[in-house]
């Protein structure tokens, strides 16, 4: 994330127009309905981190919890990582998941796809997202569902 240029992040309205930035991608919204669930969000960071995405592919994970806390961190920092069902990338039906379980979580993992995170700030999504991808990592290393 150190790269990104803030001129060039596509700025949305609270109704989803553009408002600045770059043209938003079909994925604006999934931002869309953290934002709108999660009103002390900052920021919100989805990537396609190559673990993350590879363990939300894995078959028999548990909806509620598909990546085990291993460290006492993140628990305290992710909790429990929900997995949302797999939707093709802008069928708003994915929003309307995200948005249902953002009530309860600010850290989501997307099925076949990736994990999305909200902070108060843009700066504090970075350790949640960048834990989330450490346990994915040692969880796809294990063979771990």
């Amino acid at each position: 994330m150190g790269t990104l240029d803030p001129d060039r992040l596509s700025k949305l309205d609270e109704s989803g127009r553009h408002v600045g930035g770059d043209p938003p991608t079909k994925e604006s919204l999934l931002h869309l309905a953290l934002y709108r669930q999660r009103r002390d969000a900052g920021g919100i960071v989805h990537l396609h981190s190559t673990y993350a995405a590879a363990v939300s592919c894995m078959e028999g994970l548990d909806p509620v919890e598909c990546v085990p806390p291993l460290t006492a961190y993140f628990a305290m920092r992710i909790g429990r990582l929900p997995l949302v069902p797999y939707y093709r990338p802008g069928d708003p039906a994915l929003a309307t998941a995200i948005y249902d379980l953002a009530a309860r979580y600010h850290a989501i993992l997307l099925a076949n796809h990736g994990p999305i995170v909200s902070g108060t700030t843009l700066s504090w999504t970075r350790v949640p997202h960048r834990m989330a991808d450490c346990h994915t990592r040692q969880q796809f290393l294990r063979g771990q569902r």
